[in-house]
């Protein structure tokens, strides 16, 4: 993450997300990190992951 960017870490994530959902690199069906796995991976804070997905679960991009 670049905490120095204009735009928000969660939507840092979201993208991320959205990247590797788009390069085939996450497949239909497949597990996402955990909230809690990826925010001590990526050093923020839960709360930022779980912004990050529900933006995504919202566009219909992930599922819960």
């Amino acid at each position: 993450m670049d905490f120095k960017r204009q735009k928000g870490i969660y939507e840092q994530i979201a993208e991320k997300i959205l990247f590797d959902i788009l390069e085939n690199n996450l497949k239909e069906g497949e597990r996402i990190a955990s909230v809690r796995d990826l925010a001590q991976e990526l050093q923020v804070n839960p709360i930022t992951v779980m912004r990050a997905y529900n933006y995504l679960n919202d566009e219909n991009l992930i599922q819960n």
